[in-house]
Protein backbone atom coordinates (compact mmCIF):
# COMPACT_ATOMS: atom_id res chain seq x y z
CA UNK A 1 0.00 0.00 0.00
CA UNK A 2 1.18 3.03 -0.83
CA UNK A 3 2.41 6.15 1.43
CA UNK A 4 -0.84 7.81 1.10
CA UNK A 5 -2.77 5.36 2.61
CA UNK A 6 -0.46 5.35 6.16
CA UNK A 7 -1.92 8.99 7.82
CA UNK A 8 -4.48 8.38 10.35
CA UNK A 9 -6.54 11.24 9.92
CA UNK A 10 -7.88 13.75 7.00
CA UNK A 11 -6.03 16.51 9.14
CA UNK A 12 -3.50 17.90 7.66
CA UNK A 13 -3.18 21.61 9.10
CA UNK A 14 -1.54 19.63 12.84
CA UNK A 15 1.28 17.92 10.21
CA UNK A 16 4.47 20.10 10.33
CA UNK A 17 6.07 18.23 7.90
CA UNK A 18 3.05 19.01 5.66
CA UNK A 19 3.07 22.19 3.58
CA UNK A 20 0.42 25.22 4.81
CA UNK A 21 -3.01 24.22 3.58
CA UNK A 22 -3.70 27.48 3.01
CA UNK A 23 -0.97 28.35 1.39
CA UNK A 24 -1.24 25.46 -0.59
CA UNK A 25 -4.78 25.75 -2.02
CA UNK A 26 -3.76 29.69 -2.80
CA UNK A 27 -1.35 28.21 -4.79
CA UNK A 28 -3.28 25.51 -6.74
CA UNK A 29 -5.96 28.02 -7.55
CA UNK A 30 -4.44 30.91 -8.46
CA UNK A 31 -5.59 30.56 -11.77
CA UNK A 32 -8.74 30.01 -11.42
CA UNK A 33 -11.55 32.44 -12.58
CA UNK A 34 -14.49 30.92 -12.97
CA UNK A 35 -14.37 29.12 -9.96
CA UNK A 36 -14.03 30.77 -6.79
CA UNK A 37 -11.89 28.45 -4.21
CA UNK A 38 -12.02 29.17 -0.95
CA UNK A 39 -8.98 28.25 1.89
CA UNK A 40 -8.99 25.62 4.69
CA UNK A 41 -9.46 28.34 7.07
CA UNK A 42 -12.55 29.78 5.01
CA UNK A 43 -14.18 26.36 4.57
CA UNK A 44 -13.35 24.12 7.18
CA UNK A 45 -12.72 21.79 4.66
CA UNK A 46 -9.00 20.16 3.87
CA UNK A 47 -10.03 20.01 0.02
CA UNK A 48 -11.57 23.75 -0.12
CA UNK A 49 -14.42 24.81 -2.08
CA UNK A 50 -16.06 26.29 -5.15
CA UNK A 51 -19.13 27.46 -5.68
CA UNK A 52 -21.17 24.40 -5.81
CA UNK A 53 -19.94 23.86 -2.15
CA UNK A 54 -17.49 22.53 0.16
CA UNK A 55 -15.39 19.59 -1.56
CA UNK A 56 -15.71 16.11 0.51
CA UNK A 57 -17.28 17.92 3.49
CA UNK A 58 -18.54 14.59 5.10
CA UNK A 59 -19.41 16.88 8.36
CA UNK A 60 -22.54 17.87 7.46
CA UNK A 61 -24.40 15.43 5.35
CA UNK A 62 -28.19 15.74 3.99
CA UNK A 63 -30.56 13.05 2.64
CA UNK A 64 -31.47 13.86 -0.68
CA UNK A 65 -33.42 11.89 -2.84
CA UNK A 66 -34.89 9.97 0.27
CA UNK A 67 -38.09 9.02 -1.79
CA UNK A 68 -36.37 6.51 -4.33
CA UNK A 69 -34.11 4.86 -1.69
CA UNK A 70 -37.53 4.29 0.11
CA UNK A 71 -39.12 2.72 -2.81
CA UNK A 72 -35.39 0.70 -3.78
CA UNK A 73 -35.60 -0.72 0.00
CA UNK A 74 -39.96 -0.99 -0.18
CA UNK A 75 -39.28 -3.73 -3.62
CA UNK A 76 -36.46 -5.51 -1.98
CA UNK A 77 -38.76 -6.63 1.03
CA UNK A 78 -41.69 -7.53 -1.99
CA UNK A 79 -39.12 -9.73 -3.62
CA UNK A 80 -37.98 -11.28 -0.34
CA UNK A 81 -41.54 -12.49 -0.04
CA UNK A 82 -42.30 -13.10 -2.99
CA UNK A 83 -39.68 -15.62 -2.84
CA UNK A 84 -40.89 -17.37 0.27
CA UNK A 85 -44.07 -17.50 -1.66
CA UNK A 86 -43.43 -18.89 -4.84
CA UNK A 87 -41.12 -21.23 -3.56
CA UNK A 88 -43.89 -22.72 -1.39
CA UNK A 89 -46.26 -23.42 -5.04
CA UNK A 90 -45.90 -27.16 -5.15
CA UNK A 91 -45.21 -26.61 -9.10
CA UNK A 92 -41.97 -25.84 -8.93
CA UNK A 93 -39.09 -27.62 -10.47
CA UNK A 94 -36.56 -27.71 -7.73
CA UNK A 95 -34.25 -30.19 -9.78
CA UNK A 96 -33.90 -27.97 -12.97
CA UNK A 97 -33.53 -24.69 -10.82
CA UNK A 98 -30.86 -26.13 -8.71
CA UNK A 99 -29.13 -27.36 -12.26
CA UNK A 100 -29.49 -23.93 -13.21
CA UNK A 101 -28.45 -22.27 -10.01
CA UNK A 102 -25.06 -23.99 -10.58
CA UNK A 103 -24.77 -23.01 -14.28
CA UNK A 104 -25.23 -19.08 -12.76
CA UNK A 105 -22.69 -19.41 -9.93
CA UNK A 106 -19.98 -20.81 -12.38
CA UNK A 107 -20.77 -17.96 -14.55
CA UNK A 108 -21.06 -15.55 -12.22
CA UNK A 109 -17.39 -16.72 -10.51
CA UNK A 110 -15.56 -16.67 -13.51
CA UNK A 111 -16.56 -12.96 -14.53
CA UNK A 112 -15.43 -12.43 -11.05
CA UNK A 113 -11.94 -13.83 -11.98
CA UNK A 114 -11.91 -12.34 -15.49
CA UNK A 115 -12.67 -8.96 -14.30
CA UNK A 116 -9.60 -8.90 -12.43
CA UNK A 117 -7.14 -10.68 -14.41
CA UNK A 118 -8.11 -8.07 -16.93
CA UNK A 119 -7.42 -4.67 -14.40
CA UNK A 120 -3.76 -6.22 -14.66
CA UNK A 121 -3.83 -6.64 -18.60
CA UNK A 122 -5.13 -2.85 -18.46
CA UNK A 123 -2.08 -1.73 -16.68
CA UNK A 124 0.26 -3.02 -19.23
CA UNK A 125 -0.81 -3.33 -22.77
CA UNK A 126 -3.90 -0.53 -22.58
CA UNK A 127 -2.78 1.33 -25.95
CA UNK A 128 -2.40 -2.29 -27.96
CA UNK A 129 -6.18 -2.64 -26.83
CA UNK A 130 -7.47 0.48 -27.76
CA UNK A 131 -6.18 -0.14 -31.38
CA UNK A 132 -7.12 -3.71 -31.42
CA UNK A 133 -10.74 -2.97 -30.59
CA UNK A 134 -10.84 -0.54 -33.28
CA UNK A 135 -9.32 -2.41 -35.96
CA UNK A 136 -12.29 -5.97 -34.92
CA UNK A 137 -14.57 -2.70 -35.17
CA UNK A 138 -14.13 -2.07 -38.39
CA UNK A 139 -13.66 -5.40 -39.39
CA UNK A 140 -17.05 -6.53 -38.06
CA UNK A 141 -18.29 -3.22 -40.46
CA UNK A 142 -16.44 -4.54 -43.82
CA UNK A 143 -17.77 -8.25 -42.87
CA UNK A 144 -21.50 -6.75 -42.16
CA UNK A 145 -21.03 -5.40 -45.78
CA UNK A 146 -20.02 -8.27 -47.99
CA UNK A 147 -22.23 -10.50 -46.44
CA UNK A 148 -25.42 -8.20 -46.97
CA UNK A 149 -24.23 -8.11 -50.74
CA UNK A 150 -23.57 -11.61 -51.10
CA UNK A 151 -27.03 -12.61 -50.05
CA UNK A 152 -28.44 -9.98 -52.33
CA UNK A 153 -29.77 -7.22 -49.27
CA UNK A 154 -28.05 -4.27 -51.43
CA UNK A 155 -29.97 -1.76 -48.73
CA UNK A 156 -28.09 -2.98 -46.36
CA UNK A 157 -25.21 -3.83 -47.96
CA UNK A 158 -25.00 0.20 -48.54
CA UNK A 159 -26.06 0.91 -44.95
CA UNK A 160 -22.99 -1.16 -43.50
CA UNK A 161 -20.79 0.70 -46.28
CA UNK A 162 -22.01 4.45 -44.99
CA UNK A 163 -20.99 3.11 -41.59
CA UNK A 164 -17.60 1.79 -42.52
CA UNK A 165 -16.81 5.23 -43.97
CA UNK A 166 -17.90 6.91 -40.97
CA UNK A 167 -15.97 4.56 -38.73
CA UNK A 168 -12.96 4.43 -41.07
CA UNK A 169 -12.76 8.28 -40.63
CA UNK A 170 -13.66 8.16 -37.27
CA UNK A 171 -10.59 5.81 -36.19
CA UNK A 172 -8.62 8.15 -38.68
CA UNK A 173 -9.28 11.23 -36.82
CA UNK A 174 -8.63 9.38 -33.11
CA UNK A 175 -5.40 7.36 -33.63
CA UNK A 176 -3.43 9.70 -32.61
CA UNK A 177 -5.35 9.94 -29.20
CA UNK A 178 -5.11 6.76 -28.12
CA UNK A 179 -1.67 7.82 -25.73
CA UNK A 180 -3.74 10.49 -24.36
CA UNK A 181 -6.28 7.38 -23.48
CA UNK A 182 -3.30 4.94 -22.52
CA UNK A 183 -1.96 7.86 -19.75
CA UNK A 184 -5.98 8.24 -18.56
CA UNK A 185 -6.28 4.75 -18.05
CA UNK A 186 -2.15 4.77 -16.37
CA UNK A 187 -3.01 7.44 -13.67
CA UNK A 188 -6.67 6.15 -13.27
CA UNK A 189 -4.74 2.50 -12.37
CA UNK A 190 -2.83 4.34 -10.45
CA UNK A 191 -4.94 5.76 -7.99
CA UNK A 192 -7.20 2.45 -7.94
CA UNK A 193 -3.70 0.80 -6.55
CA UNK A 194 -3.05 3.41 -3.93
CA UNK A 195 -6.86 3.13 -2.32
CA UNK A 196 -7.04 -0.52 -2.84
CA UNK A 197 -10.24 -0.47 -0.72
CA UNK A 198 -12.09 0.37 -4.19
CA UNK A 199 -11.00 -3.02 -5.18
CA UNK A 200 -12.11 -4.56 -2.48
CA UNK A 201 -15.48 -3.16 -2.98
CA UNK A 202 -15.84 -3.41 -6.19
CA UNK A 203 -15.41 -7.26 -5.18
CA UNK A 204 -17.79 -6.91 -2.26
CA UNK A 205 -20.40 -5.33 -4.76
CA UNK A 206 -19.80 -8.50 -6.92
CA UNK A 207 -20.68 -11.16 -3.85
CA UNK A 208 -23.78 -9.02 -3.51
CA UNK A 209 -24.71 -9.21 -7.27
CA UNK A 210 -24.52 -13.10 -7.36
CA UNK A 211 -26.66 -13.47 -4.31
CA UNK A 212 -28.91 -10.98 -5.80
CA UNK A 213 -28.69 -12.74 -9.65
CA UNK A 214 -29.30 -15.77 -7.10
CA UNK A 215 -32.24 -14.40 -5.22
CA UNK A 216 -33.92 -13.02 -8.58
CA UNK A 217 -33.71 -16.58 -10.51
CA UNK A 218 -35.32 -18.75 -7.52
CA UNK A 219 -37.99 -15.99 -7.51
CA UNK A 220 -38.24 -15.87 -11.01
CA UNK A 221 -38.24 -19.14 -12.05
CA UNK A 222 -40.91 -20.07 -9.54
CA UNK A 223 -43.29 -17.67 -10.49
CA UNK A 224 -42.38 -18.71 -14.24
CA UNK A 225 -43.34 -22.91 -13.36
CA UNK A 226 -47.09 -21.35 -12.73
CA UNK A 227 -49.11 -21.42 -15.46
CA UNK A 228 -50.91 -18.27 -15.08
CA UNK A 229 -48.04 -16.06 -14.91
CA UNK A 230 -48.61 -12.34 -15.94
CA UNK A 231 -46.85 -10.11 -18.65
CA UNK A 232 -47.19 -7.49 -16.23
CA UNK A 233 -45.67 -9.07 -13.30
CA UNK A 234 -42.36 -10.35 -15.85
CA UNK A 235 -41.78 -6.54 -16.62
CA UNK A 236 -41.83 -5.67 -12.69
CA UNK A 237 -39.58 -8.33 -12.57
CA UNK A 238 -37.05 -7.25 -15.21
CA UNK A 239 -37.31 -3.78 -13.86
CA UNK A 240 -36.11 -5.05 -10.39
CA UNK A 241 -33.25 -6.87 -11.58
CA UNK A 242 -31.64 -4.53 -13.55
CA UNK A 243 -32.16 -2.13 -10.94
CA UNK A 244 -30.58 -3.69 -8.27
CA UNK A 245 -27.85 -4.60 -10.59
CA UNK A 246 -27.31 -0.74 -11.38
CA UNK A 247 -27.48 0.57 -7.61
CA UNK A 248 -24.68 -1.71 -6.48
CA UNK A 249 -22.88 -0.83 -9.41
CA UNK A 250 -23.12 2.94 -8.71
CA UNK A 251 -22.83 2.31 -5.10
CA UNK A 252 -19.35 1.39 -6.37
CA UNK A 253 -18.94 4.28 -8.50
CA UNK A 254 -20.03 6.76 -6.42
CA UNK A 255 -17.56 5.99 -3.86
CA UNK A 256 -14.31 5.46 -6.40
CA UNK A 257 -15.28 8.81 -7.29
CA UNK A 258 -15.46 10.24 -4.19
CA UNK A 259 -11.78 8.25 -3.34
CA UNK A 260 -10.12 9.26 -6.87
CA UNK A 261 -11.51 13.53 -6.10
CA UNK A 262 -10.26 12.88 -2.46
CA UNK A 263 -6.45 11.67 -4.59
CA UNK A 264 -7.20 14.52 -6.70
CA UNK A 265 -7.43 17.72 -4.30
CA UNK A 266 -4.82 16.56 -2.01
CA UNK A 267 -1.27 14.93 -1.61
CA UNK A 268 -1.91 12.44 1.55
CA UNK A 269 -5.81 11.74 1.91
CA UNK A 270 -5.64 8.97 4.85
CA UNK A 271 -8.59 5.80 4.06
CA UNK A 272 -10.86 7.83 2.24
CA UNK A 273 -13.01 4.90 1.23
CA UNK A 274 -14.86 4.69 4.11
CA UNK A 275 -16.41 8.16 4.54
CA UNK A 276 -17.11 7.83 0.71
CA UNK A 277 -19.00 4.58 0.88
CA UNK A 278 -20.80 6.01 3.81
CA UNK A 279 -22.07 8.40 1.97
CA UNK A 280 -23.04 6.39 -1.07
CA UNK A 281 -24.53 4.06 1.19
CA UNK A 282 -26.41 7.03 3.15
CA UNK A 283 -27.08 10.70 2.19
CA UNK A 284 -26.67 9.93 -1.47
CA UNK A 285 -28.02 6.53 -1.65
CA UNK A 286 -31.53 7.95 -2.85
CA UNK A 287 -29.59 9.64 -5.15
CA UNK A 288 -28.30 6.64 -6.51
CA UNK A 289 -31.30 5.05 -6.66
CA UNK A 290 -33.19 7.57 -8.78
CA UNK A 291 -30.45 7.77 -11.62
CA UNK A 292 -30.54 3.51 -11.29
CA UNK A 293 -34.21 3.21 -11.91
CA UNK A 294 -33.99 5.23 -15.11
CA UNK A 295 -31.80 3.28 -16.69
CA UNK A 296 -33.60 0.00 -15.30
CA UNK A 297 -36.41 1.17 -17.15
CA UNK A 298 -34.80 1.90 -20.62
CA UNK A 299 -32.68 -1.77 -20.33
CA UNK A 300 -36.31 -3.24 -19.30
CA UNK A 301 -37.57 -1.85 -22.69
CA UNK A 302 -34.93 -3.33 -24.32
CA UNK A 303 -34.74 -6.63 -23.56
CA UNK A 304 -38.33 -7.11 -24.25
CA UNK A 305 -38.15 -5.11 -27.62
CA UNK A 306 -34.84 -7.56 -28.81
CA UNK A 307 -37.68 -10.63 -26.95
CA UNK A 308 -40.11 -9.31 -29.27
CA UNK A 309 -37.48 -9.30 -32.59
CA UNK A 310 -36.18 -12.86 -32.01
CA UNK A 311 -40.26 -13.89 -32.05
CA UNK A 312 -40.64 -12.03 -35.28
CA UNK A 313 -37.97 -12.73 -37.37
CA UNK A 314 -35.83 -9.48 -36.88
CA UNK A 315 -38.76 -7.47 -38.11
CA UNK A 316 -36.68 -4.31 -39.60
CA UNK A 317 -39.47 -1.79 -37.31
CA UNK A 318 -38.75 -3.69 -33.94
CA UNK A 319 -34.79 -3.24 -34.68
CA UNK A 320 -35.33 0.38 -35.12
CA UNK A 321 -36.61 0.91 -31.97
CA UNK A 322 -34.23 -1.30 -30.93
CA UNK A 323 -31.65 0.91 -32.11
CA UNK A 324 -33.42 4.21 -30.40
CA UNK A 325 -33.33 2.42 -26.95
CA UNK A 326 -30.10 1.23 -27.05
CA UNK A 327 -28.76 5.20 -28.29
CA UNK A 328 -31.08 6.38 -25.38
CA UNK A 329 -29.73 3.80 -22.90
CA UNK A 330 -26.41 4.85 -23.71
CA UNK A 331 -27.06 8.32 -23.42
CA UNK A 332 -28.64 7.78 -19.61
CA UNK A 333 -25.77 5.93 -18.91
CA UNK A 334 -23.15 8.60 -19.57
CA UNK A 335 -25.46 11.25 -17.79
CA UNK A 336 -25.21 9.05 -15.00
CA UNK A 337 -21.90 8.48 -14.94
CA UNK A 338 -20.56 12.16 -14.21
CA UNK A 339 -23.71 13.35 -12.66
CA UNK A 340 -22.51 10.74 -9.50
CA UNK A 341 -18.97 12.24 -9.34
CA UNK A 342 -20.77 15.93 -8.39
CA UNK A 343 -22.80 13.54 -6.01
CA UNK A 344 -19.45 12.02 -4.66
CA UNK A 345 -17.61 15.39 -4.33
CA UNK A 346 -20.30 17.47 -3.03
CA UNK A 347 -23.60 15.28 -1.37
CA UNK A 348 -25.86 17.34 -3.52
CA UNK A 349 -29.20 16.07 -5.03
CA UNK A 350 -29.39 13.78 -8.22
CA UNK A 351 -31.02 16.42 -10.85
CA UNK A 352 -28.69 19.34 -9.19
CA UNK A 353 -25.50 17.39 -9.59
CA UNK A 354 -26.06 16.58 -13.12
CA UNK A 355 -26.92 19.96 -14.25
CA UNK A 356 -23.75 21.59 -12.35
CA UNK A 357 -21.57 18.81 -13.97
CA UNK A 358 -22.88 19.07 -17.54
CA UNK A 359 -22.50 23.01 -16.96
CA UNK A 360 -19.27 22.97 -15.96
CA UNK A 361 -17.99 20.24 -18.31
CA UNK A 362 -19.38 22.43 -21.14
CA UNK A 363 -18.69 26.10 -19.69
CA UNK A 364 -14.57 24.98 -19.59
CA UNK A 365 -14.46 22.84 -23.08
CA UNK A 366 -13.39 19.76 -21.75
CA UNK A 367 -16.60 17.87 -23.18
CA UNK A 368 -14.41 17.48 -26.51
CA UNK A 369 -11.60 15.38 -24.12
CA UNK A 370 -14.58 13.59 -23.24
CA UNK A 371 -16.36 12.55 -26.16
CA UNK A 372 -12.98 11.81 -27.98
CA UNK A 373 -12.29 9.30 -24.41
CA UNK A 374 -11.05 6.19 -25.54
CA UNK A 375 -10.31 4.25 -22.80
CA UNK A 376 -14.09 2.84 -22.98
CA UNK A 377 -13.04 0.44 -25.58
CA UNK A 378 -10.40 -1.16 -23.68
CA UNK A 379 -13.11 -1.76 -20.55
CA UNK A 380 -15.71 -2.74 -22.80
CA UNK A 381 -12.98 -4.84 -24.49
CA UNK A 382 -12.56 -6.90 -21.02
CA UNK A 383 -16.32 -7.24 -20.35
CA UNK A 384 -17.80 -8.61 -23.96
CA UNK A 385 -14.35 -11.05 -23.69
CA UNK A 386 -16.06 -11.49 -20.08
CA UNK A 387 -19.49 -12.17 -20.87
CA UNK A 388 -18.24 -14.34 -23.77
CA UNK A 389 -16.08 -16.95 -22.33
CA UNK A 390 -19.14 -17.01 -18.92
CA UNK A 391 -21.46 -17.72 -21.97
CA UNK A 392 -19.28 -20.72 -23.19
CA UNK A 393 -19.15 -22.12 -20.32
CA UNK A 394 -22.88 -22.07 -19.17
CA UNK A 395 -23.33 -23.86 -22.83
CA UNK A 396 -21.26 -26.49 -22.36
CA UNK A 397 -22.42 -26.85 -18.70
CA UNK A 398 -25.79 -26.82 -19.68
CA UNK A 399 -25.74 -29.22 -22.66
CA UNK A 400 -24.05 -31.86 -20.26
CA UNK A 401 -26.96 -31.80 -17.95
CA UNK A 402 -29.60 -33.54 -18.65
CA UNK A 403 -32.39 -31.48 -16.30
CA UNK A 404 -31.79 -28.37 -18.14
CA UNK A 405 -30.44 -29.30 -21.34
CA UNK A 406 -33.03 -28.19 -23.47
CA UNK A 407 -32.36 -24.63 -21.66
CA UNK A 408 -29.06 -24.44 -23.34
CA UNK A 409 -29.47 -21.55 -25.73
CA UNK A 410 -31.08 -19.49 -22.70
CA UNK A 411 -28.55 -20.41 -20.54
CA UNK A 412 -26.06 -19.13 -22.68
CA UNK A 413 -27.45 -16.11 -22.79
CA UNK A 414 -27.63 -15.94 -19.39
CA UNK A 415 -23.87 -16.65 -18.83
CA UNK A 416 -23.27 -14.01 -21.39
CA UNK A 417 -24.99 -11.62 -19.70
CA UNK A 418 -23.82 -12.30 -16.05
CA UNK A 419 -20.27 -12.24 -17.33
CA UNK A 420 -20.47 -9.19 -19.32
CA UNK A 421 -22.12 -7.62 -16.10
CA UNK A 422 -19.89 -9.19 -13.68
CA UNK A 423 -16.60 -7.97 -15.70
CA UNK A 424 -17.88 -4.06 -15.95
CA UNK A 425 -18.59 -3.63 -11.95
CA UNK A 426 -14.83 -4.28 -11.47
CA UNK A 427 -12.92 -2.77 -14.43
CA UNK A 428 -15.66 0.54 -13.69
CA UNK A 429 -13.61 1.28 -10.80
CA UNK A 430 -10.92 2.29 -13.66
CA UNK A 431 -13.71 4.21 -15.17
CA UNK A 432 -14.62 5.91 -12.59
CA UNK A 433 -11.32 7.14 -11.33
CA UNK A 434 -11.37 8.83 -15.11
CA UNK A 435 -14.52 10.10 -14.96
CA UNK A 436 -13.31 11.81 -11.62
CA UNK A 437 -10.61 13.04 -13.35
CA UNK A 438 -11.91 15.22 -15.72
CA UNK A 439 -14.71 16.68 -13.74
CA UNK A 440 -11.68 17.69 -11.25
CA UNK A 441 -9.58 18.69 -14.26
CA UNK A 442 -12.44 21.47 -15.66
CA UNK A 443 -13.00 22.18 -11.89
CA UNK A 444 -9.44 23.17 -11.28
CA UNK A 445 -6.40 21.47 -13.50
CA UNK A 446 -4.11 23.56 -11.15
CA UNK A 447 -4.81 21.06 -7.94
CA UNK A 448 -3.43 18.18 -10.12
CA UNK A 449 -0.17 19.96 -10.75
CA UNK A 450 0.46 21.13 -7.16
CA UNK A 451 -0.87 17.63 -5.81
CA UNK A 452 0.65 15.36 -8.34
CA UNK A 453 3.15 16.93 -10.50
CA UNK A 454 4.36 13.55 -12.30
CA UNK A 455 1.10 12.60 -12.99
CA UNK A 456 0.27 16.19 -14.53
CA UNK A 457 3.35 15.90 -16.33
CA UNK A 458 2.53 12.89 -18.66
CA UNK A 459 -1.58 13.80 -18.31
CA UNK A 460 -0.29 17.29 -20.52
CA UNK A 461 2.42 16.43 -22.32
CA UNK A 462 -0.20 13.64 -23.89
CA UNK A 463 -3.09 16.15 -23.86
CA UNK A 464 -0.74 18.65 -25.72
CA UNK A 465 -0.09 15.87 -28.29
CA UNK A 466 -3.72 14.77 -28.86
CA UNK A 467 -5.23 18.20 -28.39
CA UNK A 468 -2.52 20.59 -29.91
CA UNK A 469 -4.70 23.75 -29.81
CA UNK A 470 -6.89 23.04 -26.38
CA UNK A 471 -6.71 24.88 -23.78
CA UNK A 472 -9.26 24.94 -20.55
CA UNK A 473 -11.39 27.57 -20.69
CA UNK A 474 -11.35 30.09 -17.73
Amino acid sequence: MNQEDNTDTFETEDNPNEDNPNELFKKNNANSNDVKIRTIGETGSPFGASKYGKRLDYSQPQWNDVIFAILFIAHLIVMFIALIVAWSAKSTSVRTADSGFVIILACALIGAVFGMIWMQILQRYSGYIIKMMLWINLVLLVVGMILNFVIGQVFGGIAFLILLIIFGLYMYAVWGRIPFATVLLGIATTIIQSYSGTILLALGILCVQILWILWWSATTAAYMSQSNSSGGIIFLLLISFYWTLEVLKNISHTTTCGVAATWYFTTSPSFPTKPALKRACTYSFGSICFGSLLVAFVQTLRALVRVARGANNNNIFLCAIDCLITCFDGMIQYFNTYAYAQVAIYGRAYIESAKATWDLLCSKGIDALINDDLTGFALLCGSFIGGIVCAIVAVLMAHNNSSVQSYTTAFGVIGFTIGFFLCMTILHVVRSAIVTLFVCYAEDPNALKVNHEQECNKFEQARAQAYPNYNVRS
